[in-house]
């Protein structure tokens, strides 16, 4: 594989690495929750470039160090942010906060709808 960006450079030579079939799921992984599309699961993320994975050199080294074995992206993240991603809290949790806050109109606010009506 070519390891550089200008292959027009005489100076450059090219990386003769075997391909890696481990780290070649992680890439799937990474790229899909990263940018969007499907994992090498087939499951569908939106993407989300904000995610961080501070133990990805621990779980995933780069070349020519050897990978026994990818866990997931979960694995790369950290612990706090493995556990919200895995199981976040449900929306009602959010909403309550909200409601307290005082960010929300209380239902009872409007005890009929009001009829929109144009004078002419």
């Amino acid at each position: 594989s070519l390891a550089f960006s200008s292959v027009d450079d005489p100076t450059q030579k090219e990386l003769n690495t075997p391909s890696d079939p481990i780290r070649e799921v992680a890439y799937m992984d990474l790229d899909a929750v990263l940018r969007g599309g499907k994992d090498s699961q087939g499951i569908r993320h939106e993407g989300n470039h904000f995610l961080r994975f501070p133990r990805l050199n621990e779980v995933l080294p780069l070349p020519p160090k050897e990978v026994t074995q990818w866990e997931g992206i979960y694995s790369a993240m950290s612990p706090n942010d493995a556990a919200y991603y895995q199981d976040p809290l449900p929306a009602e949790h959010y909403i309550g906060e909200i409601r307290e806050a005082g960010y929300l109109i209380p239902d009872d606010y409007l005890i009929e709808p009001v009829p929109l009506t144009f004078d002419e």
